[in-house]
């Protein structure tokens, strides 16, 4: 098991070009890793988000 790197793209009505975060992560702890970057904004202010392995 070993780190991999991953971009969380996050959509916001209240700016015009998506959040992008490059971050590397455990594939065990993907999960938990984007929930805490998706819970810095507020959950009304967010379209959607995808998360790639890069």
């Amino acid at each position: 098991m070993g780190f991999k790197r991953y971009k969380l793209t996050i959509s916001l009505s209240s700016v015009e070009n998506p959040v992008e975060i490059e971050f590397y992560s455990l594939a065990s702890r993907v999960y938990r890793n984007v929930q805490r970057f998706v819970n810095r904004y507020n959950s009304d202010d967010i379209n959607y988000y995808t998360i790639r392995s890069l």
